[in-house]
């Protein structure tokens, strides 16, 4: 360990026990006064509730015929003539492997020594 990182366990419970002190929010504008970058640490679940992605519709609920309603992610960019979107939802594992595998050229009896290979799932 080098001299700058010998105490940093310490450091680190100590910020802790000071960080659980104050809410989030109190500490954002604490730091703020003070001209310190600082914003939330938000877990994958606060995305779904944050205001900002709500209002642009990021994440779009589709139905899918056997799973029922499934969250997506939007494409989090618009170009003006290549734009994104959800055409359809997502298919099941393997539905389109031997479309695929066929376009690349390969045999039904390749795919078969795949499949039973246990290399790729058949099609259900």
């Amino acid at each position: 360990q080098t001299e700058r990182t010998k105490n940093i366990d310490t450091l680190y419970e100590i910020v802790s026990d000071s960080m659980k002190r104050r809410s989030t929010n109190d500490w954002i504008i604490a730091l703020s006064d003070a001209d310190i970058p600082a914003g939330p640490m938000n877990s994958p679940e606060d995305l779904f509730e944050c205001p900002h992605l709500k209002a642009v519709e990021m994440f779009p609920e589709i139905e899918h015929p056997t799973e029922g309603r499934i969250r997506h992610i939007k494409v989090p960019a618009a170009f003006s003539t290549t734009p994104g979107g959800l055409y359809h939802h997502s298919e099941k594992l393997g539905a389109s492997t031997n479309a695929v595998l066929n376009e690349l050229g390969f045999s039904r009896t390749e795919i078969t020594e795949l499949e039973n290979l246990g290399a790729i799932t058949p099609k259900k």
